[in-house]
């Protein structure tokens, strides 16, 4: 039968969480000005450079051969209008609905989202532990953009190869066992996405119905993919998934290689209406 998940690693704060942060820039990539402490004076100094966001350091996070990792999940987003009652307005597309010059009732904009079944998994080079912060092998995951020594050191797993590793590890064994496993996983990420792109909504409406201008909600055409990077943490004896950040259109070039048609299967989502397969939609 199943095991509970395998312990998480030692942490000297047992029970509760450490008073570490980690603060990075809000509009930067591959780890730059980002630093963990636990130094509330040096944390208000780094915001001076430039603005900064400040989350909590996750110092239980799930590890695979002891090393920590994250998971980023690809998430395509399309606006549709939907009609209300209310005054008449013109709006079009050629070739879309509403059709060009075809006038509507008043249009209530709203998103419909989709998540990748596949996922990357990225993992540090070395051992976990809350020392050393320093250490750049050991607290960060995106290594493909370091020196050809440290590149030469990256573990790189497929999705499914990386899915049967961790619930191994986790005491599950047999085919069903690590669906289950991941099954109470993925729905967790599924769950967070649909809040994260309700909150979405709900700020772009407040924000424009004080404004003139067209709403990006109501526009057909608006389209976006988004890569939502992902840690797991051990509490009470769960893994839960946590949200690192949201990147704007997303290097996807280790999933096209594990994967060959991942575009084309998102276009197909976000084009051509074609629903099923890889694209697993989320209920808003």
């Amino acid at each position: 039968s199943a095991q509970g998940p395998s312990a998480p690693p030692e942490s000297p704060h047992q029970g509760r969480h450490s008073d570490y942060w980690i603060v990075k820039p809000r509009n930067l990539a591959r780890s730059i000005d980002t630093h963990i402490t636990n130094d509330i004076d040096e944390i208000v100094r780094l915001s001076s450079t430039f603005p900064k966001v400040c989350q909590r350091y996750i110092d239980r996070p799930a590890c695979i051969d002891g090393k920590k990792f994250d998971l980023r999940f690809y998430v395509a987003v399309k606006c549709f209008p939907s009609i209300a009652s209310g005054k008449a307005i013109e709006m079009g597309w050629a070739g879309r609905w509403p059709h060009t010059h075809t006038r509507v009732l008043h249009v209530v904009g709203g998103v419909q989202v989709a998540v990748y079944e596949r996922f990357a998994a990225r993992m540090a080079n070395e051992p976990f532990r809350m020392d050393d912060f320093d250490s750049f092998p050991v607290h960060f995951t995106v290594m493909n953009y370091q020196d050809e020594q440290t590149r030469s050191k990256n573990v790189v797993m497929t999705c499914t190869h990386f899915k049967t590793q961790l619930a191994n590890e986790h005491g599950h064994h047999d085919d069903a066992a690590v669906a289950a496993f991941w099954k109470a996983i993925i729905d967790k990420v599924h769950l967070m996405v649909r809040e994260l792109f309700q909150t979405f909504v709900q700020q772009m409406t407040l924000k424009e119905n004080s404004s003139s201008g067209e709403s990006v909600l109501t526009n057909p055409t608006s389209f976006a993919v988004y890569g939502l990077d992902v840690m797991l943490e051990h509490t009470e004896g769960n893994l839960e998934p946590r949200l690192l950040e949201v990147t704007f259109f997303p290097d996807t070039a280790r999933l096209v290689k594990e994967d060959r048609g991942f575009w084309d299967t998102v276009f197909g989502w976000v084009f051509r209406e074609e629903r099923g397969g890889a694209m697993v939609e989320v209920t808003m």
